[in-house]
């Protein structure tokens, strides 16, 4: 089993929402440092909170209702429109297959999470082909 830490460094990101928003609607960017080589396991976490800001007396709590994962082992995501559905609370092994029969998702499961992703790399190539030639296993030439 391969475990794999959190890459170090500015990874949260906190992104707003109006208050009476009725579909929340972001338009941000964020830069992350991938690693050379990606393994399954190598993905996007987003966290959703709610705060409450009826309270009066202290300082509103933000409270966790959900996360979504977006695995980045796949091509088609990186450049591509995608929804999620968001998982009420994170289980061990969350990504693998034996985790997920163990989620419990808000909405009974419908990708409720909509995004846009793009990829700007220097190192990784946009191009599908190109993608693909550089990342068959090689025939020993």
């Amino acid at each position: 089993m391969i475990q794999m830490q959190c890459i170090p460094g500015n990874l949260v990101y906190n992104f707003r929402v109006a208050v009476r928003a009725s579909v929340a609607c972001y338009h941000d960017e964020i830069k992350v440092s991938l690693p050379a080589v990606w393994t399954p396991l190598h993905h996007l976490l987003f966290t959703f909170f709610h705060v409450d800001l009826q309270m009066k007396l202290e300082a509103p709590k933000p409270v966790v209702i959900g996360y979504a994962a977006l695995p980045l082992s796949t091509h088609a995501q990186l450049r591509s429109e995608i929804s999620l559905p968001i998982m009420r609370e994170l289980v061990p092994q969350y990504l693998q297959e034996n985790g997920k029969e163990r989620l419990d998702y808000l909405e009974d499961g419908k990708t409720i999470f909509k995004l846009q992703l793009r990829l700007c790399s220097s190192f990784y190539p946009i191009n599908e082909h190109i993608w693909d030639f550089f990342n068959k296993p090689s025939l020993g030439f």
